[in-house]
């Protein structure tokens, strides 16, 4: 259909007002163009009309100012994200397969990923909320057929790979013999039956709107492999990245994917040249009467000599004897010449720590040279922990925004200042330090102490609150000293 325009302009404007009312799918196919240039030709047409100017360089009304006229930028096709610019790693697919690799079969990896998922699983997670709606989205959390732990743990496969979906799957609140779905409360509210979580490998692609925002996410997975569509209402997607607002983040194990791969590449062929130097190299020395040609008994029986000696690698040489006896035959192993040039265990050795460094574990190799100090790994695990805690307050984030507002809604609650999930401190704070600090404090005269102060401290080395008891009456209510006025029995209850 494009060949029967004549003027451009024409058919850009024809374009522009198709686009008002049909998929760009369907006006591409009309005008026989790609739908890339349907696209380019509408934004440059909102461009050139939010600037004042109409798609035909007249004066034009001008847009309002919540269209949406610029792109991410991010490179995606039919629903398929391709910002990957390593061959081995171009796919969702082939991601997966070699971030799953490095994940089972690298110690080093294997190590840090168990520390990221250890600290994150040890954080108390909160409801903050000055309404009864706090508590409501509290009880719906804990009411779910799965736990909150195994739920962070699902979550945290972002890590290796970029992203982790969850379906949310609602339920009706009708007590612990409802049929289906049971539940903890019986008020009738709706509550989560669970976040279900769907794995980054059942993925075929993503469903986009024309600006590029996320709209579903399609499966194609066993065990029927039938197309399953979640739309975007339905879907809590963790991410490690929001980059160009790529759906599939950013795993953290890609730039430890190039170290990982020479140092198992290294270490098969350090496997091999250490049974090469244990064993040496067979050597057949074939008689000069014999026949060495391919294929012949002669030939098939020196080959097959040098491959019973090395029962996994087929290595040897024949050659000609050159031996007093001519007509005779010789065999003989051939040891390695002398010490290697190159240390290979120490190239290894490096790129593991390369490996480790990608996701802040490299404190993980500090002692396995017999190199290293306390304050260096002190310094380490400090950023480690920093990027656990950033970790963390991003898993909360994100549930804040997506999973508690659209529960809210669905019960009719308010949806101005909404609880919100807040990740606890991670890991344990160094006490002797955390001692020191605050002793320097209290001596120089700018803090004093007081219960709100005790209490935090408690709370931060997970000690058990005070009990009232504890305390003298003077203490308690902030009246005089218990000294000035004891009291006419003492109070010996523990």
């Amino acid at each position: 259909m494009d060949g029967q325009w004549t003027d451009r302009a024409a058919r850009n404007r024809a374009i522009v007002a198709d686009l008002e009312t049909e998929p760009v799918d369907v006006v591409a196919r009309r005008y026989g163009l790609a739908p890339r240039t349907i696209r380019d030709i509408r934004q440059r047409a909102a461009a050139a009309s939010y600037q004042g100017a109409g798609s035909n360089g007249s004066k034009g009304e001008r847009r309002p100012p919540f269209t949406e006229l610029g792109v991410s930028g991010l490179d995606y096709s039919h629903g398929y994200v391709d910002e990957e610019f390593l061959t081995p790693l171009r796919g969702s697919a082939q991601r997966y397969r070699a971030f799953n690799e490095m994940r089972q079969n690298s110690p080093v990896i294997a190590a840090g990923l168990l520390a990221v998922e250890l600290s994150i699983r040890r954080v108390d997670w909160r409801l903050e909320g000055e309404d009864e709606r706090a508590e409501f989205i509290d009880g719906a959390r804990g009411d779910m057929s799965t736990t909150w732990d195994d739920h962070i743990a699902d979550a945290l496969t972002m890590i290796p790979f970029g992203f982790a979906p969850f379906e949310i799957v609602y339920k009706r609140r009708l007590g612990p013999l409802a049929e289906g779905a049971a539940s903890q409360f019986d008020d009738g509210r709706i509550g989560w039956r669970k976040l279900a979580f769907r794995s980054q490998d059942s993925l075929d692609r993503w469903a986009f709107d024309e600006a590029g925002g996320l709209q579903a996410m399609i499966q194609r997975a066993a065990p029927d492999w039938a197309e399953h569509v979640i739309p975007i209402e339905k879907l809590v997607l963790y991410r490690t990245s929001r980059e160009k607002g790529n759906p599939e983040g950013r795993s953290l194990l890609r730039p430890a994917y190039v170290p990982y791969y020479y140092a198992k590449n290294l270490a098969s062929i350090e496997a091999i040249g250490a049974e090469r130097d244990l064993t040496g190299l067979p050597v057949v020395y074939m008689a000069k009467t014999g026949d060495t040609a391919s294929g012949k008994v002669d030939r098939t029986r020196a080959e097959e000599l040098v491959r019973r000696v090395r029962a996994d690698e087929q290595a040897g040489i024949v050659i000609p004897n050159p031996k007093d006896d001519p007509d005779g035959w010789a065999f003989e192993l051939v040891s390695s010449p002398g010490q290697k040039q190159t240390d290979i265990g120490a190239i290894i050795s490096r790129h593991e720590r390369r490996m480790a460094l990608a996701f802040l574990a490299q404190f993980l190799m500090l002692g396995m040279d017999q190199v290293g100090s306390y304050s260096l790994s002190s310094d380490h695990s400090d950023f480690f922990g920093m990027a656990i805690g950033a970790l963390a307050e991003s898993i909360a984030q994100t549930f804040s925004q997506y999973a508690i507002p659209r529960l809210l809604l669905l019960n009719g609650m308010r949806l101005d200042d909404p609880p919100t999930l807040r990740p606890g401190p991670v890991g344990t704070p160094e006490l002797n330090h955390i001692g020191g600090f605050l002793a320097n404090l209290v001596s120089s005269g700018v803090m004093v102490p007081d219960d709100d102060l005790e209490a935090w401290v408690r709370d931060m080395i997970d000690a058990p609150p005070v009990r009232v008891k504890e305390r003298g009456a003077g203490e308690s209510d902030g009246g005089e000293a218990a000294g000035d006025d004891p009291p006419a029995e003492a109070d010996t209850t523990r």
